[in-house]
């Protein structure tokens, strides 16, 4: 797989000497996304991020899960999304489908400087193994980190989830860049999830987590692209690279997916769009992958600024 990294301007029909206008989905009606019974018991806190499809009538299409949080928020966060409505992306004036991100935040009253888990990233073990079915893990239970510990930065922890369920092995994702603090390796040790399975049967799987702490704001999911030409353009300080879908490793889809997003001041992608779709899940797995990225934010006359730019991402089987 190989990925190429775009920071520019979107200019994605440059060579069109009359390029279409084009103009992407806008809310018109939210319904609030209501906390579950175990995730409010639980303290946990944090953001789901959705793959939606809003079809030319402004009506939610296809909705699926690309960062979970579990405890049955990622069921409320579809059920809020589901009930909105849209603006349609238009091209020319004339209204089409179209495929953007959206993010849900889910922040307990009385407890907004405590640990948020932000972004979660899972992966079912499957070592060459012919892949006829495949089922993530699902949070079951959790522990929320000691807020003594909680010190207004973004933590990356990385583990495996056993086939019972049990999480083993917590470090940091960049040891360059720190290690997970004891009590939050601890409090990770203490969840408990519904195993992966491969082919029905319970697996060992992989995770990444992000914390963010303290009560530093939450990204804005509206953007808010600066006017004219930043000095200095956004780089990319810690990236993942996306997965395969099991659908398109299937089918031996191959492509680029083309994503418009928002570097945002706080060093984020938000308000992700699809430009060039692949489908077969690869659009989400692209979302899901550049959603966790960490960027140095572009500055215009010394400040941070939210800048737009393009990625490319090009989904090539070995």
């Amino acid at each position: 797989m190989k990925l190429l990294l775009c920071l520019l301007p979107l200019l994605a029909f440059a060579q069109d000497p009359k390029p279409p206008v084009k103009t992407y989905p806008a809310v018109l009606k939210e319904v609030p996304a209501a906390y579950s019974d175990a995730a409010k018991a639980a303290g946990l806190q944090g953001s789901v991020i959705l793959y939606v499809q809003v079809k030319a009538d402004g009506k939610p299409g296809t909705v699926s899960v690309v960062h979970p949080l579990g405890l049955g928020l990622d069921e409320k966060a579809v059920e809020a999304i589901r009930s909105r409505e849209y603006t349609p992306a238009k091209v020319n004036g004339e209204a089409v489908d179209s495929a953007i991100s959206e993010e849900v935040q889910f922040t307990l009253q009385g407890n907004e400087a405590g640990w948020k888990l932000r972004r979660s990233l899972t992966a079912v073990q499957h070592d060459g193994k012919r892949v006829n079915s495949m089922e993530q893990p699902r949070l079951a239970e959790y522990v929320a980190p000691v807020p003594a510990v909680c010190e207004g930065k973004m933590l990356h922890a990385a583990f495996t989830i056993s086939p019972g369920g049990i999480p083993e092995e917590v470090k940091a994702v960049n040891p360059a860049r720190g290690t997970v603090p004891p009590a939050v390796a601890q409090a990770i040790l203490g969840w408990k999830f519904v195993p992966g399975k491969l082919n029905g049967v319970p697996a060992r799987s992989t995770a990444k987590v992000q914390f963010a702490c303290g009560t530093a704001p939450e990204v804005a999911m509206e953007a808010n692209v600066q006017a004219g030409a930043p000095t200095t353009p956004p780089a990319v300080r810690f990236k993942v690279d996306p997965e395969y879908s099991e659908e398109a490793r299937q089918a031996k889809a191959q492509g680029t997916a083309l994503l418009s997003v928002v570097v945002g001041r706080s060093g984020r992608a938000k308000s992700m769009r699809v430009v060039r779709s692949l489908g077969m899940g690869l659009d989400e797995k692209a979302m899901a992958a550049v959603s966790q990225w960490l960027f140095a934010p572009g500055t215009k006359s010394g400040a941070p600024v939210d800048v737009q730019a393009t990625i490319e991402i090009n989904f090539r089987l070995l």
